[in-house]
């Protein structure tokens, strides 16, 4: 995915092994998890999946939470089809970047501003509605 000036993000992935966590209400999954942050940027960039349904619409699915070493955080809801959409059909939402990985199979770049005064500490994904996964993809501090 580029970024705002037009360069590519920089994710990083295991070339091999589970490269994707997941977060759902479902008990096979844990309902959230926190990803430690390092090093400051302008934003967080997030790519992301999500398996969502109908049922799940124009609620909170979802939450990603940037948490700062002072205590303060910055949070995002997830919300079916505004910014969230099932990875699995042609893309509904429109509010991020969207990455295709065949005609149909999709990613989501969600961007959070932060805070140039804080030190970002921590990411925490939660899911938020029943049926619902998020699956986190990278995480990267730029600009």
């Amino acid at each position: 995915p580029a970024d705002a000036a037009g360069g590519v993000i920089p994710f990083v992935t295991p070339a091999a092994g589970p490269n994707v966590a997941c977060v759902s209400l479902w008990k096979n999954y844990p309902a959230e998890l926190v990803f430690r942050l390092a090093g400051r940027g302008r934003e967080l960039a997030i790519l992301f999946i999500g398996v969502t349904n109908p049922m799940q619409s124009r609620v909170e699915n979802g939450r990603f939470t940037v948490e700062y070493a002072n205590g303060g955080s910055a949070a995002v809801s997830l919300v079916n089809p505004l910014n969230f959409d099932d990875w699995l059909v042609a893309a509904t939402q429109r509010e991020n970047p969207t990455v295709y990985f065949s005609d149909r199979n999709h990613a989501i770049l969600q961007r959070i501003a932060l805070d140039q005064a804080r030190d970002p500490v921590a990411l925490r994904v939660q899911a938020v509605a029943n049926e619902v996964i998020i699956g986190i993809i990278g995480v990267c501090i730029g600009g």
